[in-house]
């Protein structure tokens, strides 16, 4: 389906290596030019006949949000890698940080302030210009949040440390 096709990716991403390898690994011949940001990779496919961007969906929904004519792009729901996680990264000694983040994170996910606020940046306009990014929650996310109040049902609204 996409061999012969251009599929631009942002350098240093990376898409960058997964799309090489997926054109590897199907035989595609794939013309896969390195855009200098997002915003350029996305402009690029907009101009390009049969092309297709490759990037981060929270990106790629926001690039789609900002764009004059944000009903000519869809963006696949397909995953071409598995979600990076991601993490906070603080010194060994900010025990009374890393408690306090901890809890307010519980917090979130117990009491759904975490599903307002998702909702208020990614289903709500976004001032000033209140851009509509319309990107529904993952369902891996919304499966990983669900498994703190299936494992941990009695530390609802407490204090964990």
């Amino acid at each position: 389906m996409l061999s012969g096709h251009t599929i631009f990716v942002t350098s240093g991403d990376i898409a960058v290596e997964t799309v090489a390898k997926l054109n590897v690994r199907l035989g595609y011949s794939l013309f896969t030019p390195l855009s200098q940001s997002a915003v350029s990779g996305f402009e690029e496919m907009k101009v390009t006949n049969n092309s297709v961007f490759v990037a981060d969906d929270v990106l790629l929904y926001s690039l789609k949000a900002a764009s004059e004519k944000t009903g000519c792009y869809n963006i696949s729901q397909d995953n071409l890698i598995a979600a990076q996680p991601f993490a906070l990264a603080l010194l060994r000694q900010s025990i009374t940080l890393q408690k306090a983040v901890n809890n307010a994170m519980m917090e979130m996910f117990f009491t759904n302030e975490f599903d307002k606020i998702y909702n208020k940046w990614f289903l709500s306009p976004v001032p000033p210009d209140n851009i509509l990014i319309n990107m529904p929650m993952p369902a891996r996310l919304k499966q990983e949040i669900a498994k703190w109040n299936v494992q941990y049902p009695s530390l609802a609204h407490k204090k964990l440390f």
